[in-house]
């Protein structure tokens, strides 16, 4: 179609493929509205919705699904991709390894070497299972070109028959359950594949998530955020450390309802803690006029170690993104070093914290 323009607007999509291509592909936006993605049981032909239970349901704009049987364990995990290219997720399927199964390779010759078309065929005492070798399984996405059969409690399939494309029908006999055999077109014998069974990584847990949300990592040093004292003295972080302290810092606020409960947790803690080198500094992200309530806020709460305030640039500073949450906890040692993270506030991590008021604190000087 040739393009034309009418005044200053140019006709063909030139400025709405500009403009919102850019959009998608510069800032991040997403055209779905950040629907979350499916997945489906097939239960008889009816299919059941199981897109949270399996935890498949990301929000990103997800457009390609392979589907692989990546760790050779007999079931099909998933590769989705998404459309601005900066996440993709494997999802490991953990559901029905003590079931057996049967995996089979093509190799065509008349057909061509991928045999893709061929129909494969297996026969248990429940039925048949039918399969065919397809050269896509989504938008630009290619799944497992082996085909698994999943057999139940079977033992073996009673026989297996390949439809080649060529328009030859193959039947071979019986294959014993967890075998992987080539089937190679026009040859009656099945040849066995042995696979090397792999480990796939387990999911990157909460951990990983809270330190993808920071600029501030453990071994980091930490930053010389500015800081201002109840009393109105201006210094920063680096000017306040002691070499001969480690610090636990953390960052509040006076509308975070966890750290109503922490912080008086916190002063309990405070003088044991002060009596093994670790002092306890509480930095309010109040910001505006509500920097006003902080005195009167920790003193209802009985908060007995340093309190700052900071500025509104020491987000960036600490949070890599756009969120923001609190309470957030740094240890650091006496080199300024951070030894660990922590959000939120807990009895685990409370319980935590009262092992360092002892001898052994991990935050002393020269420890790894």
């Amino acid at each position: 179609m040739l393009a034309s323009s009418t005044g200053d607007e140019a006709a063909g999509n030139q400025d709405y493929q500009r403009g919102h291509m850019g959009k998608i592909f510069a800032e991040g936006f997403s055209f779905s509205g950040f629907e979350r993605d499916k997945l489906y049981l097939n239960q008889g032909g009816a299919y059941v919705d199981i897109s949270g239970l399996s935890g498949l349901d990301s929000v990103g704009d997800g457009r390609g699904a392979a589907w692989a049987d990546f760790d050779n364990d007999g079931d099909y995990d998933l590769l989705l991709t998404e459309l601005q290219g900066q996440v993709h997720h494997l999802y490991r399927n953990e559901v029905g390894q003590q079931r057996h199964w049967v995996r089979v390779m093509l190799e065509g010759r008349e057909s061509g070497p991928d045999a893709w078309g061929a129909e494969v065929r297996v026969k248990t005492s429940q039925g048949i299972a039918v399969k065919a070798k397809t050269g896509g399984s989504g938008f630009v996405s290619q799944g497992d070109p082996r085909l698994l059969f999943g057999l139940d409690s079977e033992e073996a399939v009673e026989w297996l028959e390949v439809r080649w494309p060529s328009g030859e029908r193959q039947r071979v006999g019986s294959v014993a359950a967890g075998a992987t055999v080539r089937v190679v077109e026009g040859e009656q014998s099945l040849q066995p594949v042995e696979l090397a069974a792999t480990s796939l990584p387990d999911p990157a847990g909460e951990d990983a998530e809270l330190l993808a949300a920071l600029v501030v990592q453990p071994r980091d040093e930490f930053p010389a955020i500015a800081l201002q004292g109840l009393d109105g003295e201006q210094t920063n972080f680096s000017a306040f450390r002691r070499a001969d302290r480690s610090y636990l810092i953390n960052l509040w606020a006076t509308h975070c309802g966890p750290c109503l409960r922490e912080m008086p947790e916190l002063a309990a803690l405070a003088p044991s803690l002060a009596a093994n080198g670790i002092e306890v500094v509480g930095i309010s992200l109040d910001m505006g006029a509500a920097k006003a309530k902080v005195p009167s806020f920790a003193r209802r709460l009985g908060v007995n170690y340093q309190l700052f305030t900071t500025e509104e640039h020491v987000f960036s500073q600490i949070f890599s993104g756009d969120q923001v949450f609190i309470p957030l906890s740094f240890f650091v040692d006496r080199e300024g070093m951070v030894k660990d993270v922590m959000a939120g506030w807990s009895e685990e991590i409370a319980a935590k914290i009262r092992t360092w008021s002892g001898d052994k604190s991990p935050l002393t000087k020269g420890t790894q």
